[in-house]
C-alpha cells in the first residue's frame, strides 16, 4: 500500500484525471452483436468520453477498441446526444498499462502506426459540434480523423490558425476546402 490514493473533490466524482485526446476507435456492443465508429475525446485510467454514430444508453455494456492504446470493457455511465461517458472495468495491471500509454501519447511517442496520417483514418457520418474561440457552436460532420487531425464538413469557415474545441480537444484550422475545413489537433499546456 505504498501508493497514495487520490481523493475526488466533492464536485468531481471521477477518481482519475481525464486527458483530452481525439482518437478514432470502434465500439462493440455485445448485447446487439454490432459495432460502430467513435471518437474518444478524453481518456483516464478509469474511463473515456465517446462521440459515437448512435447515442449509447446509460447502463449499456460495451468494448472499446482504441488503436495504440488497448481494448477496454466497460459500461456507459452518462449519455447525451453529443457524447457518452464510459467507465472501464479493468484490473490494476490494465490501469498501469493504460497509464503508460497515456504518458506516451502526451510525450508524442505513442506507437508509430497510430501517428502517421497515411495510416488508419476512420470515416464517420454522424453530425457533431465544435466551439469556436468566440463561443459560437457549429455543427459538422467528420470526413475522416486520425491521431493528429481531422477533415470535417461544415459551412463555417473559421480563419486558418484559429483554435476550435471538439469536446475537450483543441484543433487548429490548417486549411479550407469546398465542403469544410482541416484541423490539426494541438496540445495545450
Amino acid at each position: 500500500m505504498g501508493k497514495l490514493a487520490r481523493k475526488a473533490e466533492p464536485s468531481e466524482k471521477r477518481t482519475h484525471k481525464r486527458v483530452p485526446i481525439a482518437i478514432a476507435g470502434q465500439v462493440f456492443l455485445p448485447s446487439r452483436d454490432t459495432e460502430q465508429n467513435c471518437i474518444v475525446t478524453d481518456i483516464s485510467l478509469g474511463g473515456a468520453t465517446l462521440q459515437c454514430d448512435e447515442r449509447l444508453a446509460v447502463g449499456t455494456e460495451l468494448v472499446l477498441y482504441l488503436p495504440g492504446f488497448d481494448r477496454f470493457s466497460g459500461t456507459i455511465m452518462h449519455s447525451s446526444a453529443e457524447e457518452s461517458g464510459m467507465k472501464f472495468d479493468c484490473s490494476e495491471s490494465e490501469r498501469e498499462r493504460t497509464a503508460e500509454k497515456i504518458m506516451l501519447y502526451l510525450a508524442g511517442a505513442l506507437r508509430d502506426d497510430t501517428q502517421v496520417r497515411t495510416e488508419t483514418r476512420v470515416a464517420m457520418h454522424a453530425p457533431r459540434i465544435f466551439t469556436r474561440a468566440d463561443g459560437e457552436i457549429v455543427r459538422f460532420q467528420v470526413r475522416d480523423i486520425s491521431l493528429s487531425g481531422a477533415s470535417i464538413n461544415t459551412t463555417a469557415r473559421p480563419p486558418v490558425g484559429e483554435i476550435v474545441m471538439i469536446g475537450n480537444t483543441p484543433g487548429r484550422v490548417t486549411r479550407h476546402f469546398d465542403e469544410g475545413i482541416a484541423l490539426e489537433f494541438v496540445r495545450m499546456d
